[in-house]
């Protein structure tokens, strides 16, 4: 090696040009495996499926996007009332308390419920039995394809704290391909929600109201 190429650092032999190469292919692969560097097509983020996520475009490329709950980004735009929205972040909430997940701020933290130990039953309290009752029977009162639905955009949510392609769900359990009727499932959906929460309301005020009204006295 010449004296100007030990001073660069420069490979100059043949076979210290071929290693040189190859570790910069190999550098080149872990750096194409590493998912901090990848970037999300434009294309993509164009499809109906793309519909609520947010980019982070510095240089103009989207390097990072975190999707939207797809209840929030639905009432955002005016597909969900307030009461259809509130019905589908109660079904998160009971669902998370069922499995003695924290929420704050209807973003679930994986954070087990703490608790005294009080025997073999400790890791599980009547807050969430009572929960987990409470989200099957909902569910049982919708219909299934209303449920299936309902259960496939939360479970991410409650899971992982994120969200799936919401579009490519509802298409995948309804068969619905138009954008505006896979909104109108997800409506559908959470208005029968609410309605099923608000008979299960009912019946537990009605049970309570019953409970406070004095037993008559036995007839001699």
């Amino acid at each position: 090696m010449s004296r100007a190429a030990r001073k660069r650092g420069k490979p100059s032999s043949p076979e210290e040009i071929r290693l040189a190469a190859a570790r910069r292919r190999a550098d080149e692969r872990v750096a194409a495996n590493d998912p901090s560097n990848w970037t999300i097509a434009n294309d993509t983020l164009a499809l109906p499926s793309g519909d609520g996520i947010t980019t982070n475009k510095p240089n103009k490329r989207a390097i990072y996007a975190k999707r939207c709950d797809p209840f929030e980004l639905l009432h955002r735009k005016g597909g969900l009332s307030e009461g259809q929205f509130q019905a589908a972040n109660r079904l998160f909430k009971d669902w998370c308390d069922s499995m003695g997940i924290r929420t704050e701020d209807a973003r679930p933290t994986l954070e087990i419920i703490d608790q005294a130990p009080r025997g073999p039953g400790d890791l599980v309290n009547a807050r969430m039995l009572d929960a987990g009752a409470r989200f099957e029977q909902v569910l049982s009162m919708i219909g299934r394809a209303n449920a299936a639905v309902l259960r496939a955009l939360v479970q991410p949510l409650v899971m992982c704290g994120s969200a799936l392609i919401w579009r490519a769900e509802v298409q995948r359990i309804t068969g619905e391909g138009d954008t505006h009727g896979q909104g109108t499932v997800v409506r559908q959906a959470c208005e029968n929600l609410r309605l099923a929460y608000s008979d299960i309301d009912q019946a537990a005020r009605s049970h309570h109201a019953l409970r406070k009204v004095p037993a008559a006295p036995d007839q001699a």
